[in-house]
């Protein structure tokens, strides 16, 4: 299953890098002597990382977005209502 915005696995596709990128981990990582090749796994990965900020912070604002809703909701539910305190 796929997890990368679309954007991000269109940039992946687009660039050479990314395929080197996506087979190295950070154990094995045998890095190429073509500096072509270089320079693209260095934009490639600038642009994962920019990718990546950004769906960060997208995230982070949907996370203070929800904070804000369910401290709203928890102020409702501990108000007290008008039929609660009436006698009978």
């Amino acid at each position: 299953m796929n997890h990368l915005p679309l954007e991000c696995r269109y940039l992946r596709n687009a660039s050479p890098g990314y395929a080197i990128l996506d087979a190295m981990s950070g154990d094995d990582l045998s890095l190429p002597d073509d500096m072509d090749l270089l320079k693209s796994m260095v934009r490639a990965m600038a642009q994962k990382t920019a990718a990546l900020e950004d769906e960060n912070a997208a995230l982070k604002a949907r996370s203070s977005d929800a904070d804000e809703r369910i401290k709203r909701l928890m102020q409702i539910l501990k108000a007290p209502r008008g039929s609660q305190r009436r006698p009978r």
